[in-house]
């Protein structure tokens, strides 16, 4: 197997060198969380080939400068890859572990009622429902994070498996205790 190549003024590349293991992972990060990264933390890296595993490592570097367009800064990590299961071009989901902490609200997925782009949940008002129209975050296995519509300490209705229909606004309910 080869490649021709003409001869030119200026070189055509023949090939490429690519250092698998540890692997170099690029991550664009918002802005708003430039305090948050540091060189040396944690870094847990996702790939579709591979959905059940996770491949770990630390930031390596951090581009001081912000794109304008995106609002936001590459990230590089170094993430082990003894196994050479990840290859270069992978697109990956990352999380880099930070020490800061921020409360969210977060609700059971199947409280969520879906219907023309909009998503709604039944908040106990006294003895009936209240349809409250909410926007949603972050997924994070059997939960939703709330941005807007509901708050800490509202009760929310589930319906009974398969009666998820049964529920509307200004419905009459009867709380069972808990």
């Amino acid at each position: 197997m080869g490649q021709y190549l003409k001869a030119q003024a200026t070189p055509t590349p023949a090939m490429g060198i690519v250092n698998i293991d540890p692997m170099r992972v690029r991550l664009k990060v918002p802005e708003k969380m430039a305090a948050w990264v540091l060189v040396g933390q944690p870094v847990q890296v996702t790939v579709e080939a591979f959905p059940d595993r996770t491949f770990s490592g630390k930031v390596w570097r951090i581009n001081p400068s912000v794109d304008a367009t995106t609002r936001t800064f590459d990230v590089e990590g170094l993430v082990e890859n003894h196994g050479n299961l990840l290859k270069p071009g992978f697109f990956v989901k990352a999380s880099i572990v930070s020490s800061k902490v921020e409360k969210v609200l977060l609700i059971p997925r199947r409280s969520l009622n879906y219907a023309y782009g909009i998503y709604k949940v039944y908040i106990v008002n006294g003895n009936k429902l209240k349809e409250t129209e909410i926007k949603i975050g972050d997924q994070s296995g059997e939960d939703v994070e709330i941005l807007e519509g509901a708050q800490q300490g509202d009760r929310l209705a589930l319906a009974a498996e398969g009666q998820e229909l049964a529920l509307k606004d200004g419905l009459s309910i009867k709380v069972a205790k808990q």
